[in-house]
């Protein structure tokens, strides 16, 4: 009888066994879905747990809140950066087509008998190729002073001195192209053409006057938004030529034919667009 029971129980205790394996296995299984059951690394001896759980498969990237500080300054200095570019001249000159300005220049001539000084004032106007070259021509009025101090005349038999001092007005046309070679540096080079006369004195009657020649210039133009501003630092001439009245400078004068080296040689005003 004994032995009957303990068969009849048999089905129950394998049920029962089975059902406990399954459950033993199903728990190891979810705690590798919640803990990762990579072997844990070894350090000296000491086990180095180096992968908390996640409650994820795989791989969490850690963060290293130094890193995301560094990363935010170098995203803030590249955007102003990249503002400072927006704004340079360079880049607003690519967004413009044409341009006007006011200018005023300044050229001498200087010898240790004589000097020539024409000032000009007056618009130019500008046609942009591309933001590195542009192209354009100018109007303007040529005020000029002439002073020749105790130069020998021959008249007749006889030698005289002269000392001559004269001024006069004309109006100048030019053409121009300019080239920048950075951001605000760039180099103009400008054929021009004057006509004028010069002021009545007591000794003498108004004259004509007619000069025409080339000129490079090295300078500086910056450009913002609204306005922009020139200054060519160095400027060289050179006359083709130059007469007043009868007197032809160039050939009594060769010094003239060279332009002078100033400083100061050209102011410029205006605005892009």
């Amino acid at each position: 009888m004994s032995m009957f029971k303990f068969v009849a129980l048999l089905p129950g205790i394998f049920a029962f066994g089975g059902s406990s394996v399954i459950a033993q296995t199903s728990q190891k299984n979810m705690r590798y879905f919640v803990q990762d059951a990579t072997a844990t690394p070894e350090v000296g001896g000491t086990k180095v747990d180096d992968k908390a759980p996640t409650g994820l498969i795989g791989d969490v990237q850690k963060v290293d809140p130094e890193a995301v500080a560094v990363d935010s300054e170098a995203t803030t200095e590249a955007t102003a950066e990249e503002e400072d570019d927006a704004n340079s001249s360079d880049a607003l000159r690519g967004k413009r087509s044409q341009g006007a300005e006011f200018f005023v220049d300044y050229s001498t001539f200087v010898t240790d008998q004589e000097d020539f000084s024409p000032l000009a004032y007056g618009l130019r106007y500008w046609h942009f190729q591309d933001r590195d070259l542009k192209l354009g021509a100018s109007l303007a009025v040529e005020r000029f002073q002439w002073n020749d101090d105790e130069s020998d005349v021959v008249q007749g038999t006889q030698l005289r001195k002269r000392n001559i001092d004269v001024e006069g007005s004309a109006v100048r046309f030019g053409v121009h192209a300019q080239y920048f070679v950075e951001n605000s540096l760039n180099a103009q080079l400008s054929l021009f053409g004057s006509a004028g006369k010069t002021e009545k004195d007591a000794g003498s009657d108004s004259q004509f006057y007619g000069r025409s020649g080339l000129t490079v210039n090295l300078g500086n133009q910056w450009s913002w938004e609204d306005f922009t501003l020139s200054w060519n630092w160095l400027s060289l001439t050179y006359n083709t030529t130059a007469k007043i009245g009868s007197t032809n400078l160039l050939k009594e004068y060769p010094s003239n034919r060279s332009g002078g080296m100033v400083l100061l040689a050209g102011l410029g005003f205006g605005a892009e667009w």
